[in-house]
Parts: C-alpha cells; structure tokens; sequence
C-alpha cells in the first residue's frame, strides 16, 4: 500500500511537470483565459507537490511552482509564491537543470518581485544569461539578455541596455523565437521613447504588436498597444493615441489581465488630464486606484495618489493638489521606496504657490537629490531652475 501510494505520488509528479510546460504555452496563446482558469483549479495540487518534495527533490518542487508566477495577472500579488521559488531555487542550487534555473532567475528579476532591487535584478539576469549560453539554449539567452538590457534602461545605462536588446533580437531572429522577438522589440520602444525618439519608438511597437497579433498573442499584442499609446501622446498626436488607449482597455478586459488593466486606465486617465478633460481623467484615476486596493498594488496606489495631486494642481485647488502629493510621498516612505523627484519637484511647486518658500525650498531640494541619485538630469535641471 505504502509503495502504492509512491508510485501514485511520483505519477501525479511527472503529469505536473508536463502539465506545467504545458500551461506556460497556452497562456501565451489565444486561450488564455482558460488556462488561467486551469491554473486557479490546480494551484493547491501544486502546491502539495512543491510541500512534498521540496527537501529531497528541489528542482522539482521549483518546476511545479513556476506556473504561479501567472497568477500575477489575476491577483496581483504573489503572496506565499516568492518565498516557495526563493527557498526551491536556494536549495535545487546548481543541482536542478541549468534551464530551469535560468527561467527561475529571470522571474524573480521582475520588478515585481518582493524585495526587488536593481542590483539583485541585474544578478539574477547575468546569471541567466551564463546559464542559457553554457545549455546552448538560444532562445532563453535572448530572453535574458532582454531582461538584462531592462534592468539596465530602468536604471538609465541606455547604452548597455542598446547592446543588450541587440544582442537578444540577433539570437532570437537566428533561431526563429518570433515571439520573443517582440518582446525585445517592446523593450528597445520603451528605451527609443525614453531618449525622446518617437518615430523610431512607434516603428518597434507596430512591429511587435503584428508579431505578436500574427501569433494569437492576445495579451502580449495588449502590452504592445499599450506601449503604442503612450508613444503616440507623447508625440502630440492625442486623438490617435486615445483610441489605442480605450481599445487596449477593452482587450486587457477580455483577456482578464487586472494588473495591466490597471496601469492602462491611469496612463488614459494622464491622457485625459493632457486634454484638459479633468472629470474624466478624475474617473479614470478613481478606477486605477480602486483596482490598486483590490490588487494590493500599493506603489502603483502612490503613483496614482500623485497623478490626481497633478490634476487638482492643473484645475488650481492648490489645497487638494498638496494633500494628494502628500499621501502619494507617505506611501513611497511606508514602503521603503525612493521618492520619485517629479513628485517631490510638483509638491514643491504647489507649496512655492501656496507661499510657503521655506517648504518649497526644502522639498525642491530633496527633488534635486532623487534626481541626482537617479541619474535623471533632465529632473535635476528642472528643479535647480526653480531655486
């Protein structure tokens, strides 16, 4: 009976992994939604194997655990899932196969991640990126070198992050990851539309959007729109970007992606906000806001809190404008996170208005020194000219 019982366990095992590889490529597919649905089904079967061999089998109790990362879109946080991949992958060591630990790496990689740091980000990928080229894995050395160059334009090295997604769309275009090339595509738009090169920006985002819609990749071509918005407004050209912005809503819906979702309503709320349409760019941010409680999104929370303080700024209620600044600001100190200088710079503002010049002095100093240590020089020059 005993032996019975381990055969049946090592069975369940071995119809969780292929599961597991499984679901990863129809969530990337035009059924999404369903296989979301089956991941939410079998997410405590999962679990159960990770509990059962992560002692003596690592390697498998981190492949079982991987498919939750997914369940990001729908909850918006991993709650338990961090700590169940950091222990796996602590454990499997260089033990588990070298592709799976790369994949493991480069999750916890994300921005997302709990305790995400910029140099642990850039570790993790490095690693990857050693890992895939020792396997000869191409298409994961692409994906990695992709994440490397993101980390490395989220912390302004634009040149290394240039190299990075060059390096990633050769390999990927040698071995025919098409869908991986759009993603590289949508990251390189995201580092042209940061240095102000918006046709070139646009040129990438089109493309990646047709790859990804020429695959069936609904959610992916929603991330690609969603990119091509925010370049399109920053070009001046509102009423199309507008368009893209609401069919992007619609499709983040019918895919179930709340997180995204969420993002995308705040950036048509900023469009809103660009045209001067203050009670709906108001909506908008109530809605982005309402979905960051749900969700747990409390940085995205303080990015919005400081969206609607530069929405009552714009319409001179300079009282309300402060407040929202000040609770955005609160929420950045509550969790440990830098204070972004645009918004130390707009409170700053709104206080040199109010006539208090001391505080102005004061918050427009802390501006210049967010600016400096992110190397933002464009934010730094901005708020020396108000000193």
């Amino acid at each position: 009976h005993i032996e019975s019982d381990a055969h049946a366990a090592r069975r369940m095992e071995e119809w969780a992994l292929r599961w597991g590889a499984n679901i990863d490529v129809q969530l990337d597919g035009p059924h999404r939604r369903a296989a979301l649905r089956q991941l939410l089904r079998e997410r405590e079967n999962l679990l159960a194997i990770y509990d059962r061999t992560l002692s003596e089998r690592p390697g498998v109790a981190l492949a079982v655990v991987m498919p939750l990362q997914h369940l990001f879109a729908v909850h918006g946080r991993l709650t338990g899932y961090a700590e169940r991949l950091d222990r796996a992958l602590e454990l499997a060591g260089e033990r588990v196969d070298p592709t799976l630990r790369a994949r493991a790496l480069l999750v916890r990689a994300s921005r997302s991640w709990p305790r995400y740091t910029p140099a642990r980000g850039l570790a993790d990928a490095s690693e990857a990126v050693e890992l895939a080229r020792q396997a000869g894995d191409a298409e994961l050395e692409g994906s990695a070198r992709r994440v490397r160059g993101w980390i490395h334009r989220t912390q302004r090295r634009h040149a290394e992050a240039a190299d990075e997604f060059s390096a990633a769309l050769q390999l990927q275009r040698r071995v025919g990851d098409a869908s991986g090339e759009a993603r590289t595509l949508c990251a390189l738009g995201e580092l042209l539309r940061s240095q102000a090169k918006f046709p070139a920006a646009e040129e990438a985002f089109r493309a990646a959007l047709q790859i990804h819609q020429s695959l069936g990749q609904r959610r992916r071509a929603a991330v690609a729109q969603h990119h091509l918005g925010a370049v399109l407004q920053d070009a001046g050209r509102l009423e199309e970007a507008m368009r893209v912005k609401l069919a992007t809503i619609a499709l983040l819906r019918e895919e179930g992606d709340r997180v995204l979702e969420e993002v995308a309503l705040c950036n048509l709320g900023n469009a809103y906000l660009y045209r001067g349409e203050h009670d709906r760019a108001l909506e908008c941010y109530e809605a982005s806001l309402a979905l960051c409680v749900e969700l747990g999104r409390r940085m995205d929370e303080a990015r919005t809190l400081g969206n609607v303080g530069c929405l009552h700024h714009q319409a001179g209620d300079l009282q309300r404008a402060n407040e929202f600044f000040a609770r955005a600001l609160d929420l950045h100190r509550e969790l440990g996170a830098h204070e972004p200088s645009w918004l130390l710079g707009d409170r700053a503002t709104v206080l040199h208005e109010q006539g208090r010049l001391s505080e102005a002095r004061s918050e427009y100093g802390r501006a210049i020194d967010a600016a400096r240590a992110s190397s933002n020089r464009a934010d730094e020059a901005r708020w020396l000219g108000f000193l």
